[in-house]
């Protein structure tokens, strides 16, 4: 998904500092995308599984080695681990 290459070139960039975990409030990866998140992102813990493919900003970590390892749709936060 083409609004969410900022987001696989902010984790790429977090890979080459030596950082392997980082955690984002959903309004945080909006602030590096530079626009609102698809309204499913805030509604579906699915479309932040790294092994459903139906979501494509999936794609945005998975390409560049980067996993979720949390998610918590009340609070808005999201994990990211390097692969």
């Amino acid at each position: 998904m083409a609004e969410l290459t900022p987001l696989s070139n902010y984790l790429l960039k977090q890979s080459s500092y030596g950082v392997k975990r980082v955690i984002f409030t959903f309004s945080e990866i909006e602030n590096i995308i530079g626009k609102k998140m698809a309204s499913n992102a805030r509604k579906y813990f699915l479309s932040w599984d790294n092994r459903h493919g139906k979501y494509a900003r999936q794609n945005a970590w998975l390409d560049v080695c980067w996993r979720t390892v949390m998610v918590d749709m009340e609070c808005e936060k999201v994990e990211f681990v390097q692969n």
